[in-house]
């Protein structure tokens, strides 16, 4: 089954912007009818008056066309069901918060989130993709969808007494702080089990990587049982995608798993690099005048956007399996040069520290160093990237068909997953 198709590309558009179409009429309507305030609202734009609710109004609209649009032409090329799939999702988000029927007041929130991140979803896109909806496809979703549920649920067990008041109506509420507690282990319990059960009946060993994801787990719920809820529900969702991540993985090509797994540090770098602009371009600029003292700092921009590119295009070529040999040695160009220039870890003179231990009612904080000084930072991240030389090294220097063939985009894929 080739992914590089229109159908699967309209999958990404339809899913995109309904998501989005989703989370700006739910922080509209949340603001309109009170939920959201100064005081406890997670979105900021509306309570801070960022942006006018006329705007947050008429972007969730236009998400929605460009979506059910992308359903309308995906309906032509597909199952004609998958415009209905399309329509299904696009209703309920509209109508999660939207008034009258706010489906999320009616206590229902669970519910709808469950479907539309699980079994619409992936049914929908099987469905585009493969013409059919497969067994293991819905069997799949119910722990993703179960997962995505709890994200919200720990987000109504911060907000119980602001839902209270707007007269909402929420499971957290329903269930007490134990029992929403429970309900919490439950989720994250079941979505586990459904993974180890599928591990064990199919034969697949790999599916066992989900566990790596537990201490993670762990963490979320020691932080919950002890009432600490800042940034809880973000901390829930990273460790989903994790956990959707490697359930993906485990189900892949084995080759493109270890391209993933070689090339994700890169993709990575390049996507912190945008989002730490500023910061990494003093960081660059002084790194490059330890070895040219007169570098003026505009060659420094250049410099830092043309590494940004070499990291973010190659490695996402060479993921997906596009011309792999051709990736790898750009990447190995790249990384050597830089492993060198940037972790200079000889330069450093004096023992900095990276920053003090913290630690908050016993659950370990995010503020406790991985290093101690700066020169252990450096000193671990120049072999880092050693290590990643050398496993592009032998990437290149052993001949086979990873040199030639994407192979999560050809036929092994799809029938080491279905058949």
């Amino acid at each position: 089954m080739n992914l590089y198709t229109l159908n699967y590309v309209l999958c990404f558009v339809i899913v995109l912007s309904l998501h989005a179409a989703a989370n700006l009429t739910n922080t509209f309507y949340d603001f309109k009818n009170g939920v959201d305030t100064a005081k406890d609202a997670d979105d900021r734009a509306l309570v801070d008056n960022t942006v006018t609710p006329d705007t947050v109004f008429c972007t969730a609209m236009g998400c929605f066309l460009v979506g059910l649009g992308s359903a309308a032409k995906l309906a032509t090329t597909a199952p004609t069901q998958t415009g209905y799939v399309a329509l299904s999702g696009a209703l309920l988000a509209f109508f999660y918060t939207a008034n009258p029927l706010s489906l999320k007041g009616m206590g229902l929130g669970d519910v709808i989130i469950f479907l539309c991140f699980g079994p619409l979803l992936m049914s929908g896109v099987s469905m585009a993709c493969c013409g059919v909806i497969h067994e293991s496809v819905q069997y799949y979703s119910v722990p993703i969808g179960l997962l995505t549920v709890d994200i919200v649920h720990i987000n109504n067990m911060r907000d119980v007494d602001a839902d209270k008041r707007a007269g909402l109506k929420t499971v957290a509420m329903f269930l007490g702080i134990r029992g929403s507690y429970v309900y919490h282990c439950l989720l994250q319990f079941v979505s586990y089990g459904m993974i180890i059960h599928k591990a064990s009946a199919d034969d697949n060993l790999m599916l066992y990587i989900v566990l790596l994801c537990g201490p993670w787990a762990l963490y979320t719920t020691r932080r919950a049982t002890r009432g600490l809820f800042h940034e809880l529900p973000q901390r829930v969702a990273q460790h989903n995608l994790m956990f959707g991540t490697l359930v993906v993985c485990a189900l892949s090509e084995r080759l493109f798993f270890g391209r993933l797994m070689l090339a994700c540090l890169y993709y990575l770098g390049g996507v912190n690099n945008i989002i730490m602009w500023t910061y990494n371009i003093e960081l660059v600029h002084m790194k490059w005048a330890n070895i040219f003292p007169f570098s003026p700092k505009w060659l420094s921009k250049i410099m830092f956007f043309a590494a940004i590119v070499l990291q973010l295009i190659p490695s996402i070529l060479f993921i997906l399996g596009f011309e792999t040999k051709l990736m790898a040695q750009i990447l190995l160009l790249f990384i050597c040069p830089i492993t060198f220039i940037v972790h200079d870890l000889w330069t450093i003179e004096n023992e900095n520290p990276a920053h003090e231990f913290q630690n908050s009612d016993n659950v370990i904080s995010r503020a406790v160093p991985i290093f101690p000084t700066e020169f252990d930072n450096e000193f671990v991240h120049f072999f880092k990237n050693v290590g990643m030389i050398g496993g592009l090294a032998v990437f290149l220097m052993i001949e086979g068909k990873h040199l030639t063939q994407g192979d999560l985009l050809q036929d092994g894929w799809y029938h080491h997953v279905f058949d």
